[in-house]
């Protein structure tokens, strides 16, 4: 191939990397988008010996030697001597374009990474550049939206980062999606497309028909997903390099597999974080080590209050990922851990966790993760004094310092929400309402005024108009918020529903209990009609419940406090932390109808569950 057809084409290699144990050398082959064979392409690991390959044969092929290496271990890879302005495909965020990772695999199967030349509108042609395009987004955004704890991230941030990688337009990689969108026959291709424009039904039906094994097709070629990894064995026996599998009977696998995990990504954004979790614990046991996967489950289990379930999963993706040396994967279940302790009011074990966790990445030299440690240490732990408080904003400031560095705007913009946060709980106003707006404008200007991340803000403008009593502004800033989730997560997501109880209470703390009974209701509704998880129904039926007793409505608020104490106990046991604040509620109304015999049987039992 000449120089200038190299240039021209539009080439998408595929290292494919698989371990000899005897030898310790991963089989590497470099393909066009059409599968030939590239000559004369050397790689690199990104980590120490770094040693280079030799330039591929006339069929692709070279080899290169990894010290140590262990089956599904991930390795990073370099371009070394590449041809000016080729980059690996898809890349990933905010690392260096020509850089990919895999987690090699076995014999006799080569495995696809693939690499394309950046500005070349070609790849929008191909729809299985599409394709990897669409697949990448997704799984950053998912990624992204599990960083924050809540689906706060829009399809927009991955595209614009992704196309500035590629050095083509967004709008231009956003309409090619959309054409084939509109063109493709494909079961697959037809589910991922629909859940990139958030069409959940459609993606749902159609994703459903793929991961059960209806035939999808690809232009002959396989699709993976995850990010820049090429295989997982099908099998104990492949991972162990004595099994024999064909590309073509693994095909339709793989298919199903990716299929399955895009599904869980629909049910997730939806809300539906019970589907979410049968359809990734279903998967688990069909890819029982992939740790993307369990940290998915983690992530779940822990939004659906299922906090002993999160942390057997946290301990089977740390021991993973230590068996495999995956830096990556361990870090983010320290993290993981952390912020389930944190959930259970295990402040100083949480922090424990966090800081490991910072001690990895920056070990591994892995800045994005550590840029999500700094970020959870200085802004997810309040500080109880001054001098902790300061400690916070130390590790906030070097967040905000390598979020620039690493060009991750709305990381920037989340760690400002973060400082404001931390500058609010001290009672620093005028500090608190500056970043706040700081987040605002820039997330604004990258995102636009409509932007999830921009509700975001918007929901911290009005905590602090809370605290300062200022209630009228404290009002609009919500209903804006509101407007704009439900505009992008529909008027059924936990999200949503979880800000208009967040109105119920500023209109509680104003003794408007006429309208806060309206939007706990309305809540309490969603909750209902959603099959929404148990706990957050728990906590929707008490602050109604407390409304009620404000308002003298003190048979209503106590058919539904006992209704909350019969869905914990049922579900968590007689003597869960949880059950204190809804007896504690109640305790307050036996007192109100001077029953108040009752009402020390409940601070007895109390007491009994605090130990």
């Amino acid at each position: 191939m000449t120089v200038r057809a190299f240039g021209l084409a539009v080439i998408m290699f595929a290292c494919t990397g698989l371990l000899y144990a005897q030898e310790s050398f991963l089989q590497l082959r470099v393909t066009d988008l059409d599968d030939r064979p590239i000559k004369g392409v050397r790689l690199i690991p990104v980590i120490p010996p770094k040693m280079p390959s030799e330039p591929t044969d006339p069929d692709g092929r070279t080899k290169l030697k990894v010290a140590r290496y262990q089956v599904g271990k991930p390795i990073s890879l370099e371009l070394f001597d590449a041809p000016k302005g080729v980059i690996l495909f898809p890349p990933i965020a905010p690392v260096p374009p020509s850089r990919c990772k895999a987690i090699m695999t076995a014999p006799p199967d080569p495995a696809d990474i693939i690499l394309v030349p950046r500005s070349q509108i070609e790849i929008l042609q191909s729809s299985r550049g599409i394709t990897k395009i669409v697949s990448a987004l997704l799984e950053n955004t998912l990624k992204r939206s599990f960083r924050k704890g809540v689906v706060g991230e829009s399809r927009l941030t991955s595209l614009v980062e992704l196309a500035a990688l590629l050095d083509l337009e967004p709008s231009k990689i956003d309409k090619a999606i959309r054409d084939l969108s509109r063109n493709t026959t494909q079961t697959y291709e037809k589910g991922l497309l629909a859940l990139y424009e958030q069409d959940y039904s459609a993606a749902t039906k159609e994703l459903s028909a793929a991961s059960q094994g209806e035939k999808t097709g690809t232009n002959g070629k396989p699709h993976f997903r995850v990010l820049n990894v090429s295989y997982f064995p099908a099998s104990s026996e492949l991972a162990v390099g004595n099994g024999k599998s064909s590309r073509l009977s693994e095909h339709s696998t793989d298919v199903e597999l990716d299929a399955a995990f895009f599904l869980g990504q629909a049910f997730y954004e939806q809300g539906k974080y019970r589907d979410a979790a049968d359809t990734y614990e279903k998967l688990a046991l069909r890819r029982p080590d992939d740790v993307i996967i369990l940290n998915l489950l983690c992530g779940i289990y822990k939004r659906m209050g299922q906090y002993s379930k999160a942390l057997n999963t946290v301990d089977r993706s740390l021991n993973l990922s230590k068996k495999i040396k995956d830096s990556e994967g361990e870090a983010r279940a320290w993290m993981n851990r952390g912020s389930i302790l944190f959930e259970l009011n295990e402040v100083p074990l949480a922090r424990i966790c966090f800081r490991r966790s910072l001690e990895i990445s920056r070990a591994a030299h892995d800045k994005e993760s550590e840029l999500l440690a700094l970020r959870v240490i200085g802004g997810f732990t309040p500080a109880i004094d001054l001098d902790e408080f300061k400690i916070d904003v130390s590790y906030l400031s070097q967040a905000l310092e390598l979020s620039k560095q690493l060009n991750d705007k709305a990381a920037e913009g989340s760690t400002l929400l973060l400082l404001g946060y931390v500058h609010l709980d001290v009672e620093k106003y005028t500090e608190a309402g500056e970043f706040f707006q700081q987040s605002i404008d820039l997330q604004s200007k990258i995102f636009g005024s409509s932007h999830l991340n921009v509700a975001d803000g918007l929901k911290a403008l009005a905590a602090l108009y809370t605290k300062q009593k200022k209630y009228s502004e404290a009002e609009k800033a919500f209903e804006r918020a509101l407007q704009i989730q439900e505009s992008a997560l529909g008027p059924a997501h936990p999200d949503v529903v979880a800000t208009i109880e967040k109105l119920g209470s500023l209109y509680k703390e104003q003794g408007e209990y006429s309208k806060a009974e309206l939007r706990y209701k309305k809540a309490l509704t969603i909750r209902e009609g959603s099959n929404q998880e148990k706990i957050e129904l728990v906590l929707t039926l008490r602050a109604l419940a407390e409304v009620y007793s404000n308002e003298e409505k003190y048979s209503e608020a106590e058919v539904l406090l006992k209704r909350a104490l019969n869905i914990i106990e049922s579900t968590l046991g007689q003597d869960h932390v949880i059950l204190i604040p809804i007896l504690q509620t109640y305790e307050s109304l036996l007192r109100k109808t001077n029953r108040d015999a009752e009402a020390m049987r409940i601070k007895a039992r109390i007491d009994s569950i605090r130990g």
